[in-house]
């Protein structure tokens, strides 16, 4: 197989208020592959602000100069073919677009799912998490058949997030709750808010603490409340941190800032390994990434899956079908 044409697609689009970051628009690019025999694949590269080291000029850079190597050579549709190809990309979230335009290709190549590529046996159901800012948000996620919701928390007073915990428990009393600080509080503050959710059956903790800061989330652990770090996992040497720190009951990954599908299934074996468990969720990408995400998570699924949280559509302010998606 030869790749004979590639090209950067950019897109904009408007973020809604179930983005929950302070920008109104996300920015990214789709990286489309096109084979001799006229197959495509698609892949995403959208560095998220304030979270990736990279930015996205940074990013397109890398892709750009990939891609005059790839066009230059014929590939193997093997797994290891791809991986070796994509690690020559120094930035994650080039790689995760990489990743997911290659692995298409080679799908299509051989009729089959990037998810059956990747998992020769068919997947486990994975519930999904939706993320809330506040209990009204909560009668249209249940509506849309999520599995488990996640609340912002952190960013006011704890009294506060505590009433919302107890507002939702008072009008859905078996709902499946996490709860996400993304690394805001102190280890005093993390300390007080463990007690109080487990009385509301919070289900989760995700990133109480500064990422660093592994001593103070083992502290954590066992007082009822599971506690998953984020920010905190971005390679597989820092899996192995997070165990041998004992910080977290779970991990939650995200494929555009860890650096593609297979670093995250690398990520995701490790963890279960070290007898952690796995969420998988998005960083605001678009359809495409979105598409490859879906990918992932039922590559991923199993015993060591605890939920995903990757459903993007919600995020956005325009239509469903993206206009990068046509554009590309």
């Amino acid at each position: 197989m030869k790749v004979v044409e590639a090209r950067l697609v950019p897109w904009t689009r408007p973020l809604s208020n179930a983005a929950h970051v302070p920008t109104q628009s996300r920015r990214g690019a789709c990286l489309v592959l096109v084979d001799d025999s006229g197959r495509r694949g698609v892949g995403d590269i959208a560095p998220l602000p304030g979270f990736s080291k990279e930015s996205l000029d940074h990013a397109l850079a890398d892709a750009s100069r990939w891609t005059t190597d790839l066009l230059r050579c014929p590939w193997v549709p093997r797994l290891d073919a791809i991986a070796a190809l994509t690690s020559r990309l120094t930035t994650p979230s080039a790689r995760f677009a990489a990743d997911s335009a290659m692995l298409e290709l080679a799908a299509a190549a051989r009729g089959a799912t990037v998810a059956r590529l990747l998992r020769p046996y068919p997947p486990a159901a994975v519930h999904r998490q939706a993320v809330i800012s506040c209990a009204q948000d909560v009668a249209a996620a249940v509506a849309e058949g999520y599995g488990a919701l996640k609340l912002k928390v952190g960013r006011r007073p704890l009294s506060a997030d505590l009433e919302e915990i107890q507002a939702l428990r008072r009008a859905h009393p078996a709902i499946r709750l996490r709860v996400d600080a993304n690394g805001a509080w102190d280890r005093e503050t993390a300390g007080r808010a463990v007690d109080l959710f487990a009385r509301h059956a919070v289900e989760l903790l995700e990133q109480p603490l500064n990422p660093s800061d592994l001593e103070g989330s083992a502290a954590l652990r066992g007082h009822g409340v599971a506690i998953a770090l984020d920010e905190a996992a971005r390679t597989v040497a820092d899996i192995d941190r997070i165990a041998d720190a004992r910080a977290a009951d779970a991990v939650v990954l995200k494929p555009t800032l860890c650096g593609g599908f297979f670093e995250t299934l690398s990520m995701a074996q490790r963890a279960q390994a070290h007898g952690m468990r796995v969420i998988l969720s998005h960083a605001l990408e678009s359809h495409a990434g979105q598409r490859a995400l879906t990918q992932i998570e039922a590559a991923m699924s199993g015993s060591a899956m605890w939920g995903s949280g990757i459903d993007t559509d919600r995020c956005f302010a325009d239509a469903a079908q993206p206009r990068e998606e046509a554009a590309a």
